[in-house]
């Protein structure tokens, strides 16, 4: 099986070109390791062939032509950069594109999944391949590969008239929920009140993604009948969350209404994917009952209408 492929292409079946190879990085999936270099400076590669690749010295020529051509990558970076492509009679597309290393140190790579894609960032193919025949690619080098996509592993059958381009897929790593604790609570916890607090936050399932809820920590009432609610506002979304008024309800074990009442929070803002416990106090003149079990309890924010209609 050959190393890569050859500059001129097969009769059979279509054969393409990226589109004058001046744009072959699509936006957050086109490199592993990226890069996290924002000095500006950029790497050039050099041409790296293989120990066992035998190839015509005008091949040889020809990649040393287009690795030059190709776009110059940040410090640290692994990207793909697409030479040609082409489908047999029997309908399996061979791609050949450089594996770049922008890296000061030798890479090998293992199992990577690898998107061909319009310049539009449709996916023409998709498909995970193990890489470690490629072998160790050296520091700040690009060494041509081939990658076969059987006809299974092709979501069109048809290459875009205005060009392609191939590059790695790499799933964006999930943030990890994580409690946002405000000064006066750092100021008032122990640094076990704290652990304790992120331990309980981790093990609980997060919210879905772009979620906002209130999760009842605990409920007491003070000796002078004052009710104190603790609550666990979660964010699941990307953004920040700003309160400046939190209309919260209170229900007891036997799920009668026992607090009602609208907080008024100043700078009070929740990070994104992240959960802040606050406690809001009823005072014991706004208590709907004498009597309040709290051996079960729920608290939530009501809308101002039904507030209203309930008051």
């Amino acid at each position: 099986m050959a190393l890569f492929g050859k500059k001129k292409q097969s009769s059979q079946g279509d054969a393409v070109k990226p589109d004058e190879m001046a744009d072959q990085t699509p936006a957050d999936e086109e490199t592993i390791d990226e890069a996290h270099d924002d000095s500006g400076r950029t790497v050039e590669t050099t041409l790296s062939l293989h120990p066992e690749a035998e190839i015509p010295e005008e091949d040889e020529y020809y990649l040393r032509f287009l690795n030059g051509e190709a776009p110059r990558l940040k410090p640290g970076q692994v990207a793909l950069s697409g030479i040609s492509a082409q489908r047999d009679e029997n309908g399996l597309m061979l791609v050949t594109a450089f594996i770049r290393n922008g890296a000061e140190k030798a890479i090998r790579l293992k199992q990577s999944t690898v998107l061909l894609m319009s310049n539009d960032n449709k996916v023409i193919a998709k498909k995970k391949v193990d890489l470690s025949g490629v072998g160790d690619i050296p520091p700040r080098s690009a060494r041509p590969w081939n990658f076969y996509f059987a006809p299974k592993e092709q979501l069109q059958q048809e290459f875009p008239k205005d060009g392609w381009k191939i590059g790695f897929h790499v799933d964006k790593p999930k943030r990890e929920h994580h409690l946002d604790l405000a000064d006066s609570w750092k100021n008032a916890l122990s640094e076990q009140q704290v652990d304790k607090l992120k331990d309980m936050i981790r093990d609980m399932k997060p919210p879905r993604p772009g979620e906002v809820n209130f999760m009842g920590m605990r409920a007491v009432q003070s000796e002078n009948g004052d009710l104190h609610v603790t609550l666990l506002i979660r964010n699941g979304g990307n953004n920040e969350l700003k309160l400046d008024n939190v209309p919260l309800q209170v229900e007891d074990a036997h799920e009668e209404v026992i607090a009602r009442g609208g907080f008024k929070l100043d700078n009070f803002a929740v990070q994104p994917f992240s959960s802040r416990p606050w406690t809001f106090v009823f005072p014991h003149r706004l208590l709907k009952k004498e009597e309040i079990d709290l051996s079960k309890w729920r608290a939530y924010p009501i809308k101002k209408k039904q507030d209203e209609n309930n008051a």
